[in-house]
């Protein structure tokens, strides 16, 4: 009967991580799709919509916009052409006209 060949240490360590390293490198050169993005809902144009920081739907923008403040969503409603009552909705003061 044969003994046992037993590699040493450092080898025992070396070839999983050789096979890690040519797995990751295949990985990068082939392309492993990762999750992307929620697509944002452009049924109603909205200030934030091609903004990667913005809200995803005109009625967050209209809740809860970090990225405008009132005015500046009805001079972008002006300039775009877009309803401000959408944007703003019926009870904010800045939707006054004047």
């Amino acid at each position: 009967m044969r003994p046992r060949l037993r590699l040493p240490r450092r080898r025992r360590f070396v070839q999983p991580a050789a096979l890690f390293a040519l797995l990751v490198h295949l990985g990068a050169t082939v392309g492993v799709p990762l999750p992307g993005a929620p697509a944002k809902d452009r049924s109603r144009p909205f200030p934030c919509m091609d903004r990667r920081c913005g809200c995803h739907s005109a009625g967050e923008c209209r809740e809860s916009c970090c990225c405008f403040s009132d005015e500046e969503k009805l001079a972008w409603a002006r300039r775009h052409q877009v309803d401000p009552e959408t944007l703003l909705g019926g009870d904010s003061p800045a939707a006054a006209p004047g």
